[in-house]
C-alpha cells in the first residue's frame, strides 16, 4: 500500500498530525464564530448608520438610472468609431453619481448592473432582427407565390 513514496506507517503518522491540527482550527473556529455572533448586532448598528450617509437604491431603481444614462451619452456622443461600443462603466457610473447625488452606489455595482443592462439589451436587439428576418422572409415566399 504504498501512496506516493509513503510506508503505511508513515501514512498513518501523516493522519495523526493531520487530526491533531485539525481539532485545534475548528476549536478555533467556532470561538471566531461566537465572537462573530457577538459582534453582528454592532455591526448591524454600523450599518444602519452608514445607511444614513446615503440613500441605497434596489437593483431596479439603479438599472432604471443606467439605462437613462445610456440613453444620454449615447445621445451626447454620436461619433461614428464607438457607435458599437457601450460607454465606460466609470463614464455610467458619474452619470449615475451626478443625477443621483444623494444616493449610495459603487462603482462595482454600477460595472454589474451596466454588464446585465448591455446583455439584455444585446439580446433584445437580436430577438428584434429575428422576427425582422423571418417577416421578411414570409415577404419574399408571399412574393414568390403570388408571381405564380
Amino acid at each position: 500500500h504504498l501512496q506516493h513514496g509513503r510506508t503505511p506507517a508513515m501514512a498513518r503518522k501523516k493522519k495523526k498530525k493531520s487530526k491533531s491540527g485539525g481539532g485545534g482550527a475548528t476549536a478555533a473556529a467556532a470561538a471566531a464564530a461566537t465572537a462573530t455572533a457577538a459582534d453582528a448586532s454592532a455591526a448591524a448598528s454600523a450599518s444602519a448608520g452608514a445607511a444614513e450617509d446615503g440613500y441605497r437604491p434596489s437593483p431596479e431603481e439603479l438599472t432604471e438610472a443606467i439605462q437613462a444614462a445610456l440613453r444620454d451619452l449615447s445621445s451626447e456622443s454620436q461619433q461614428p468609431d464607438q457607435s458599437d461600443q457601450p460607454p465606460s462603466a466609470k463614464s455610467v457610473f458619474r452619470s449615475v453619481e451626478s443625477s443621483h447625488p444623494d444616493w449610495k452606489v459603487s462603482e462595482k455595482r454600477v460595472s454589474k448592473l451596466l454588464k446585465k443592462t448591455i446583455a439584455a439589451t444585446a439580446a433584445a436587439e437580436a430577438d428584434k432582427a429575428e422576427v425582422d428576418n423571418a417577416e421578411a422572409d414570409n415577404a419574399e415566399a408571399d412574393n414568390a407565390e403570388a408571381d405564380n
